[in-house]
């Protein structure tokens, strides 16, 4: 028994492993507690001595002396602790002598709580063979032999000692290897920070911590409960801190377990307690909590008899003893809680052992809702006599055997035979003047079988001579398991209803429907006037005839009816032509079986209804809605029909495609109720109600979210709609997903945007090398001719000089000056078209990452030709040329670039071409639309039927990419 505050669990397992016996005494100085030690010094077995008295251990001698000291520390508070040498008897009956060091323990008002007591053998300290240990050997074995980790440590955290235990667990054979050192030369630096701080936390504060924390020790992580507390001396001065450290890596474990299992207990809806031999309570589930409104801690000091008040103290050995014995019991008791309700519960104990004691697992149920559904079905029992021994009609209640179980005074008063006489026989075995008894008894049985409630009218005879007709209803009664038990019989005097059927014949005889009744031949019994009228005969004209033989079923359909009422038993109905005077005109009729007092069905009554004029309606409108909904369901647009309330009562497949909104979910709903477009739904609700108001129609564009939550633009036309009558019934909608047309008619305004640019582009550039090539040819070429024809004129002037050396030097100059204008003359038809285009189109890529190259010296040009062997013809190998050549000068003039790359590549029907820079790059969303240089690339591979992607990141380069197909089709050259 756990006495110790919850708080101190770590002293609780201080108190259980000591080596020295410590007990804990009651004010009635029983034992409430025995820690193993002192279980063994006084020979008992683990808790034999809990409940005992203390006097029960002691010397008859001392006894006096030693309770006298209970006493006297129990009546004054100020008495200190008793130390006092005694004689104690073992279990066995030996003696032996301990010193009893006895404390009371007072709460903080100073209230008793209990006494602490410990045994001690002083005869090791004081024997011979010890060598007389000095009181510091004592401590130090004290020390070592303490079962958890323990340390000691000066106010800068420096080791002062540690226990044996301590330095096992760090793996060292010696305590003294830790004298001096720090937690920074055990610990990583982390946990030394951590643990210096908790130090100084308990030096600053005085004050002692405990809390639990998982701890590494050689690699494996456990729980271990830390206590810390500061250290003064002998003169109040701070010296420094003692700790401890036990693991309860186990414990954590146990209580793991015990929370699941205690968490699965509380799961359970019906109370569990936990009963011993005495009837106390030592567990109590959640539910046991609620049910008696106490808290757990309240029930565990409470027991049977608090709870039960049909269960004295004086009665629960009795039971505890028969549950030992049978192993387990069931009772129904009631249970009081705590604000004194009393309810009824059903009681499942079962008993078990444990560490030698014996237990009962009780499992508690309320009962009341079942005692009040006893009590209500008593009640309902007592109800349903009262009612039929009241009851007009008769009841009769018949076992598995057609036995009469019970008749009610109805039916007593009717027959004038005693209810005696009744019971226990067969309406065959004992008739009672019903003319139909053994169909009757053949009814109930069939009841029984099929569980089916029938309906039977019976003519009973009172002894009187009158004739009453009964309608009776057979109902089966089952078992709660689903068989039937019994059947019910419920018997209405129905003879005043006999008597309404002529009154009901006045009605039928001025009805407009036809009304005909037919015998079991399909002959005519009975017509009313309406029939005898729509074909110009008298009633009497009919009867006795089938109607065939009066030509009004020439193919046998009515006939066929009639038969099949008769067989089956049971009313249908039908839509059929019937020829009339008139011409051929639409019925409803109802053919419903006429039976007499067994069952038996005796004739047909048939009832036609003229639904011509709204058969017709019907026809138009289904023929109406079918082209209709053909229409609607086959339609790419969405379709859409509201009431006059705004709400849809049809979408059609397409705008369930679109929207992506089942129709269940639209339907009977408002626009403003599920939609997604841009447009509010009371926008939408509004024209609506314009177009149905003014039958104008009206157009609605909006954009909405498809349901691939895609944006989309939609065109609807919304139109009244009319009843025949013309009046506006609803509102149909149409709409039309425009997305792509707006898209493409987009795409086409700046397709003609950029052709006008690139056009005015294109003749600025050629208006360009118009001038280009005029400067150059005036500028260079002129120049050059002009001063080769002065140096021709300087020859002439010197032919006859006899200087040649100055002639010499002018001809020379005249030759240097012959070579420069060859040279502009090459560039400039270079310019105009490289030489190397002759050779191919690798010499000419080949050339120009060349003169690439010389030019821009800050940029690495580097050509990659997968295969040399490449031909092509001469329009594709100028594009392909003229491409690569826009795309070098765009990343000179735009690109930062320090490399380019370019690669043509053959890849089965294509050649690719790919020009990659390190460059700025550029967005390629965000592309500029006056980006002619990309622009006349894109033109130029469109021209040779290939196809082109420009790809390009800011700051990640850019990347083109050209397809042009190796056996192109014909390609107009001024394309």
């Amino acid at each position: 028994m756990n006495l110790l505050p919850k708080k101190k669990d770590f002293f609780q397992d201080i108190f259980e492993r000591s080596a020295t016996a410590m007990t804990i005494i009651g004010q009635d100085r029983i034992f409430l507690a025995v820690n193993t030690a002192a279980h063994a010094i006084l020979g008992y077995e683990a808790e034999e001595l809990t409940g005992k008295h203390f006097a029960d251990i002691l010397h008859p001698e001392d006894q006096l002396l030693i309770l006298n000291a209970f006493d006297d520390r129990l009546t004054h508070e100020t008495t200190g602790d008793l130390c006092l040498e005694s004689r104690y008897i073992r279990k066995n009956g030996q003696i032996i002598q301990r010193t009893l060091h006895l404390s009371p323990v007072r709460d903080a008002h100073g209230g008793f709580l209990y006494f602490f007591a410990q045994l001690i053998d002083t005869s090791a300290l004081a024997s011979p063979k010890n060598g007389g240990l000095s009181e510091d050997n004592q401590q130090r074995i004290l020390f070592d032999n303490f079962p958890f980790l323990a340390w000691l440590k000066d106010t800068e955290s420096r080791f002062l000692a540690v226990n044996q235990p301590f330095a096992d667990a760090f793996g060292l054979a010696a305590a003294d290897g830790f004298v001096g050192k720090t937690d920074q030369d055990i610990y990583p630096q982390d946990l030394a920070q951590q643990y210096r701080d908790d130090d100084q936390e308990v030096l600053g504060s005085g004050d002692r911590k405990i809390y639990e924390e998982i701890i590494e020790v050689q690699g494996v992580r456990k729980w271990f409960e830390i206590y810390k507390a500061p250290v003064w001396d002998a003169d109040g001065k701070l010296r420094g801190s003692v700790g401890y450290a036990r693991d309860i890596t186990r414990r954590k474990e146990t209580e793991q377990h015990l929370a699941l299992n205690e968490f699965t207990l509380n799961q359970v809806n019906d109370s569990v307690l936990l009963i011993d031999q005495h009837g106390r309570f030592h567990y109590a589930n959640d539910a046991a909590c609620r049910a008696l409104n106490y808290s757990r801690a309240e029930l565990l000091g409470m027991g049977v008899p608090d709870i039960d008040p049909d269960w004295p103290a004086a009665r629960w050995p009795e039971c505890f003893d028969h549950i030992k014995i049978h192993g387990s019991k069931k009772i129904e008791t009631r249970h009081q809680a705590k604000d004194g309700r009393i309810f009824p519960v059903e009681v499942s104990a079962r008993y078990f052992e444990y560490h030698g004691r014996g237990y009962n697992v009780t499992l508690v149920r309320d009962i009341t809702e079942r005692k009040r559904t006893e009590e209500l079905l008593h009640k309902r029992e007592q109800e349903f006599r009262a009612l039929v021994e009241n009851s007009p009609d008769t009841i009769v209640r018949y076992d598995r055997e057609c036995r009469r179980m019970y008749v009610n005074p109805a039916l007593t008063r009717v027959t004038g035979i005693p209810a005696q006489e009744m019971l226990g026989k067969t309406p065959v075995g004992f008739e009672l003047n019903y003319g139909e008894t053994v169909q009757y008894q053949h009814a109930i049985q069939q009841v029984l079988q099929n569980g089916v409630k029938q309906e039977i009218e019976l003519f009973l005879h009172s002894p009187d001579g009158k004739t009453s007709c009964l309608q009776i209803q057979l109902m089966p009664e089952r078992a709660p398991n689903g068989q039937i038990v019994s059947v019910l019989a419920l018997g209405r005097d129905i003879t005043a209803l006999k008597e309404s059927e002529i009154r009901l014949r006045t009605l039928v005889e001025n009805l407009p429907d036809f009304i005909a009744r037919f015998d079991l031949l399909g002959r005519y019994t009975y017509v009313n006037p309406s029939v005898a009228k729509a074909y110009g005969r008298t009633s009497e004209h009919f009867v006795g005839k089938t109607m065939r033989e009066l030509h009004l079923d020439p193919d046998g359909q009515q006939e066929k009816h009639i038969k099949e009422t008769i067989r089956l038993g049971a009313p249908h109905a039908i839509e059929n032509k019937w020829m009339t005077p008139d011409g051929e005109r639409f019925f409803e009729i109802r053919f419903i079986p006429k039976k007499d007092g067994r069952g038996q069905t005796i004739g047909v009554l048939a009832i036609g209804r003229d639904i011509t004029e709204r058969k017709q309606a019907d026809e138009l409108l289904l023929k109406r809605e079918q082209e209709f909904r053909t229409l609607a369901e086959n339609l790419p647009d969405l379709v859409v029909r509201y009431d006059r309330d705004c709400r849809r009562t049809y979408v059609n497949p397409a705008y369930e495609q679109e929207t992506g909104i089942p129709a269940r979910q639209s339907m009977h709903k408002t626009p403003d109720a599920k939609w997604r477009t841009g447009i509010s739904g009371e926008e939408f609700n509004a024209t609506l109600c314009k177009v149905m108001e003014t039958r104008i129609p009206a157009q609605i564009f909006l954009r909405g979210t498809k349901a691939n939550l895609q944006t989309a633009d939609y065109a609807f036309h919304v139109v009244a709609e009319c009843n025949p009558d013309g009046e506006v019934i609803g509102a149909l909608a149409i709409g039309k997903n425009v997305t792509v047309l707006k898209e493409t008619q987009r795409r086409l305004e700046e397709s003609q945007l950029l052709l006008r640019q690139l056009a005015a582009h294109n003749e600025t550039a050629r208006e360009d090398d118009r001038r280009h090539l005029s400067r150059e040819i005036h500028d260079e070429l002129g120049q050059c001719l002009s001063a080769l024809r002065m140096g021709m004129s300087s020859v002439l002037e010197l032919q006859y000089n006899e200087d040649h050396s100055s002639s010499q030097a002018i001809i020379q100059r005249m030759i240097t000056l012959v070579d420069s204008t060859i040279q502009i003359v090459r560039n400039l038809v270079t310019w105009l078209r490289p030489s190397a285009l002759d050779m191919g189109i690798v010499p000419a890529l080949e050339w120009l990452a060349e003169e690439f190259n010389r030019v821009h010296p800050g940029i690495r040009c580097i050509l990659r030709v997968v295969e040399e062997d490449i031909h092509l013809d001469e329009k594709r190998a100028t594009e392909i040329f003229r491409i690569t050549q826009e795309s070098l000068t765009n990343i000179s003039r735009h690109a930062d670039a320090t490399e380019v790359q370019i690669a043509l590549d053959r890849k089965e029907s294509h050649y690719l071409l790919e020009v990659r820079d390190n460059g700025k790059g550029f967005d390629s969303l965000l592309q500029k639309k006056q980006s002619f240089g990309l622009i006349g690339v894109r033109e130029r591979v469109l021209m040779l039927e290939g196809n082109v992607e420009i790809s390009s990141m800011p700051d990640q380069g850019t990347i083109i990419r050209v397809g042009i197909p190796i056996h192109a089709h014909s390609v107009s050259t001024d394309s």
